[in-house]
């Protein structure tokens, strides 16, 4: 039995179908930075690892 919506659940309705759409356009937003955000870190890291690696004592070559 397929119910009818007033025009205040239409419009109800339709006002939590933007705002739902609203919060997965802000979510998918998020999700982008975080992968950016991630990949920076990733970044960083690496330019870390290769300053320590440049600041550790050589061997000599002098033997």
């Amino acid at each position: 039995m397929a119910q009818t919506l007033t025009p205040l659940e239409q419009q109800l309705a339709m006002q939590l179908e933007k705002l739902t759409a609203e919060q997965a356009g802000r979510i998918q937003d998020l999700e982008d930075r975080v992968a950016e955000l991630e990949m920076e870190r990733k970044a960083m890291r690496r330019m870390l690892d290769f300053f320590d690696t440049l600041n550790k004592p050589q061997p000599s070559l002098d033997g």
